[in-house]
Parts: C-alpha cells; sequence; structure tokens
C-alpha cells in the first residue's frame, strides 16, 4: 500500500473523503433538473391545494413548467404511463408507516388540471400506489457485512497514515462498534469479515485482519490481508485391523465375565460369613 506524508485525525480524514454525486440532480446543457420534495414551493401548493388560475390553459402551462423544472422518472411500469398525466416522484410525499418500514422516501403523484364550482381552476395531486423498484430514491438496508466502500474501510484501502496510534484504533474500534457480530477486536488489531464481489466473484464475503502498524515517515497506517488461517488438523490414528479389533472386544467381555464372577463369589462368601455369625450368637 502507499504511504502519504500527510497526516491528520479520523474525523479530518473521514472529512476528506469526497461525497459521491447525488441522484438528486441531473445536468442536461445548461439545466439542473432536480428531483421534486413537497417543501418546495410549487410542490406544498398543488399537494395544499392552493393554486387558482382564471383559465384552464394557465394550469397546463404550469404543469408544463415543472415538467422542465423536476426529473420525470422513467423507471414507471408500463401500465403506470400516461402521456396525458404528469407523474412526479416526490421527496416526503404521503408516505404511510408501512412504507417507511419498507424504505420509501417519497412517492409518485399524478398531477391533474380540475375546475372548481367557483369555475377557476386548480392543479390537484393524486397518489400512486407504484411498487419501489419503480422509486428513483429508497433507502438502503444495512448490510450484515460492510464492504470497501465504507468511509472507514476507504480510509484502510488507500493507506491513510494516523499521526497516532490511539486515532489508527479509533478507527478500528468504530468498525468493531458498527459491526459487533462479525468483528473480533484486539490489540492494535480487528478481525472482521467484508464483501467484496471484485476480489472474489464466487465468494464474496472473506475474512480479513486489520492491523495498525508503523509507517516508515512516522505515524501510522492500518494494514489489511486476508485471513487465511485453517486449524491444523490432528493426524488420524491408525485403525486397527478388524481381527484385533474383534479379539480386544472379545477378551473385554471375557474380563467384564471374570470380573462379575469374582464379584458374586466374594458377595456370596459375604453373606455365608455373615450367617455363621449370626448363628454362633444365636446359641449362644
Amino acid at each position: 500500500m502507499t504511504e502519504k506524508k500527510e497526516k491528520k485525525t479520523v474525523q479530518s480524514a473521514l472529512a476528506k473523503i469526497p461525497a459521491k454525486k447525488s441522484s438528486a440532480t441531473i445536468e442536461t446543457g445548461e439545466k439542473r433538473l432536480r428531483l421534486a420534495t413537497e417543501k418546495h414551493p410549487t410542490i406544498e401548493a398543488i399537494i395544499t391545494d392552493l393554486f387558482r388560475f382564471e383559465t384552464k390553459e394557465q394550469a397546463e402551462t404550469r404543469i408544463k413548467a415543472i415538467k422542465e423544472h423536476f426529473i420525470i422518472s422513467a423507471k414507471l411500469p408500463k401500465d403506470s404511463r400516461d402521456s396525458n398525466v404528469l407523474k412526479l416522484w416526490i421527496r416526503g410525499y404521503m408516505i404511510s408507516d408501512d412504507e417507511e418500514k419498507q424504505g420509501y422516501l417519497g412517492n409518485y403523484a399524478a398531477f391533474r388540471v380540475v375546475q372548481l364550482k367557483d369555475k377557476k381552476f386548480t392543479i390537484r395531486a393524486e397518489k400512486q400506489n407504484i411498487a419501489l423498484k419503480y422509486h428513483p430514491q429508497r433507502k438502503r438496508p444495512k448490510r450484515k457485512h460492510p464492504d470497501w466502500g465504507h468511509p472507514a474501510l476507504r480510509l484502510v484501502k488507500k493507506g491513510e497514515i494516523f499521526e497516532t496510534l490511539e486515532e489508527a484504533n479509533k478507527l478500528l474500534k468504530q468498525l468493531h462498534t458498527e459491526y459487533p457480530d462479525i468483528s473480533i477486536p484486539a490489540i492494535n488489531k480487528l478481525f472482521i469479515i467484508l464483501y467484496s464481489k471484485a476480489d472474489n466473484p464466487e465468494k464474496p464475503v472473506q475474512k480479513y485482519i486489520l492491523e495498525v502498524k508503523p509507517s516508515r515517515d512516522g505515524g501510522f497506517h492500518i494494514d489489511y490481508r486476508l485471513n487465511d488461517y485453517q486449524k491444523k488438523q490432528l493426524p488420524v490414528k491408525k485403525v486397527r485391523r478388524n481381527e484385533d479389533v474383534e479379539k480386544l472386544q472379545n477378551d473385554n467381555q471375557q474380563a467384564g465375565y471374570f470380573t462379575s464372577m469374582i464379584t458374586l463369589k466374594r458377595d456370596k462368601k459375604s453373606k455365608i460369613s455373615d450367617l455363621r455369625k449370626k448363628k454362633q450368637e444365636g446359641d449362644k
């Protein structure tokens, strides 16, 4: 692993990791489209039924502007597509308790122009029950095993230099705290199970050893390697031949038989002796 000359704490090192580009924005030429959220003024006005237009054309013009401002998902299933109705995914929109447990971050809404009793027009949103797999965003379930994309493991893999031994061990402690079921802490070391399909597609879950080691230019780095330790197998004892086994069994059976016979004889003699003593005492 390559070593860096710069020294920094775990906090500053983690903060330095560049964030992944958000899927909430898409750049198209000079325009930057965004995913809709229920807190956006236009979306909030629609879902709270506040818009009022004198003509239907004005309402339709507003819907056209919404199409040009927000990301329109192309993930919708075929039976939910309608070129005449705008269906927009809105972050935070009408998420039920059950949906939240499943990982929903928002819902789709169909926007329609509706004429009111006073002859004016408004835009109304109606929730669409569309499966989670068609949503542009959803909660990522926590995996049982971390991968090299984990912020702490990214520092390990790129050979981050820590100023003190305590700072390096703090990172190992952080990993153990997050994954106590698949890690074992040791002195300046951590045994952990990682998921890495790129390293071994056939067996992506592998055991690793993370160990703090001194760096050449001072400070410390965390070395990583596969834990390929295998328990030593004891040598197989030589199996006796069948005839030897049978002879041993017969000898054991005979020994057991004679032992029982001796026990019975001793018991018999003891009882006879007791009877004689009682008879002698009775004659007196």
